[in-house]
C-alpha cells in the first residue's frame, strides 16, 4: 500500500501537472500572439519560433517554450512508467530508449533544427508506440488498441500532410487533433496499466 501510495504521489507531482501546465503555457502564448492565434490557421511552432519578416516577442515565446518543455518532461516519465510494467525486457528497453528520445527531441522544436529533430521525434515516437500497442495486445487491452489505432491514424495523417507539403488548414488542424488524441491515449494507457502493477504484492 506504501509503495502504490508513493506512486500515485509521483503521478500526481509530475506526469497531470505537467500536462496541464503546458496546456495552460500555450493558451498564454496564443492569447498574447500578434494579431491574434488562429488554431485553424496556425501551426503550434508559429508560437516557438519567430518568422523571418516578424519576430515573437518573448511574452508569446518564452510561455510557449515552456509549455513544450513541460509536455515533454511529463511525456518522458510516462514512457518510462510505461517501461516499469512492460512485459518483456525488450519492451522495457524500446519505451525506455525510444519514448524518451522522442520528447527529448521534440523539446528542440525551437531550434534552427527543427525540422531534423521533428523527424527524429516522429520515428522515435512510433517506434515507442509500437511497443506500447504490443504490451496492449498482449494484454487484451481492446479499447486501448483501438483507441490508440485511431490516435496513430491522425497522427500519421498529419505527417502525411506534413511531409508531403501541404501546409495549410489541414496540417493545422490535424496536427492540434493528432496531439490531442495520441496524448490522451498515453495518459488513458498508464492510467489503465500502472494500478495493476502497484496493487500486485511484492516479493518477500
Amino acid at each position: 500500500a506504501g509503495d502504490q501510495a508513493v506512486e500515485v504521489g509521483m503521478v500526481h507531482e509530475v506526469l497531470a501537472p505537467g500536462v496541464e501546465d503546458a496546456v495552460v503555457l500555450f493558451g498564454i502564448a496564443a492569447a498574447r500572439f500578434p494579431g491574434g492565434y488562429h488554431w485553424t490557421r496556425d501551426y503550434i511552432c508559429t508560437l516557438l519560433r519567430s518568422a523571418p519578416d516578424r519576430p515573437l516577442p518573448s511574452g508569446v515565446r518564452m510561455p510557449a517554450i515552456g509549455a513544450v518543455l513541460c509536455y515533454s518532461a511529463a511525456l518522458g516519465f510516462l514512457f518510462y512508467r510505461l517501461s516499469v510494467c512492460a512485459p518483456t525486457r525488450a519492451h522495457k528497453k524500446v519505451l525506455q530508449i525510444a519514448g524518451i528520445a522522442s520528447v527529448v527531441y521534440s523539446s528542440f522544436t525551437m531550434t534552427p533544427m527543427h525540422d531534423l529533430v521533428v523527424t527524429i521525434s516522429f520515428v522515435s515516437f512510433l517506434i515507442a508506440a509500437a511497443a506500447v500497442m504490443h504490451c496492449l495486445y498482449l494484454r487484451r487491452a481492446h479499447s486501448l488498441l483501438l483507441f490508440g489505432g485511431l490516435s496513430l491514424g491522425a497522427q500519421g495523417a498529419a505527417a502525411v500532410l506534413y511531409y508531403g507539403g501541404n501546409f495549410g488548414t489541414a496540417l493545422s488542424v490535424a496536427q492540434k487533433i493528432a496531439l490531442a488524441l495520441c496524448t490522451g491515449w498515453l495518459l488513458w494507457t498508464h492510467a489503465s496499466l500502472i494500478p495493476v502493477e502497484t496493487q500486485r504484492p511484492s516479493k518477500a
